[in-house]
C-alpha cells in the first residue's frame, strides 16, 4: 500500500504514517544492534557457503542437499 492508501485507510494524515514507518525503522535497527540475528544469520550463511566451496563433497550429493536445505533455513 502506498502512503496515501495507508493514510486514509486509517483517517490519518500522510505525513504521520511516514513518521510512523521511520519510527518502527529505527526501533528495528535497535533491536538488530541490540540481539545481533542479521549479522549471525549472515555469517552462519557465510559458513555455509565456505564449506560447500572449499570441502569436496561431490561424491555425497546429499551433503551437499542437507547444506543447502540449512542455508535456505537460515536465509
Amino acid at each position: 500500500m502506498s502512503l496515501s492508501e495507508i493514510a486514509e485507510t486509517l483517517n490519518i494524515s500522510r505525513q504521520a504514517v511516514h513518521d510512523n514507518i521511520q519510527q518502527a525503522v529505527e526501533q528495528l535497527k535497535q533491536y538488530e544492534s541490540y540481539l545481533g540475528i542479521v549479522h549471525k544469520d549472515q555469517s552462519l550463511v557465510s559458513k555455509v557457503d565456505h564449506i560447500l566451496n572449499n570441502y569436496g563433497f561431490d561424491q555425497n550429493p546429499e551433503i551437499i542437499c542437507e547444506l543447502e536445505e540449512l542455508k535456505a533455513m537460515i536465509l
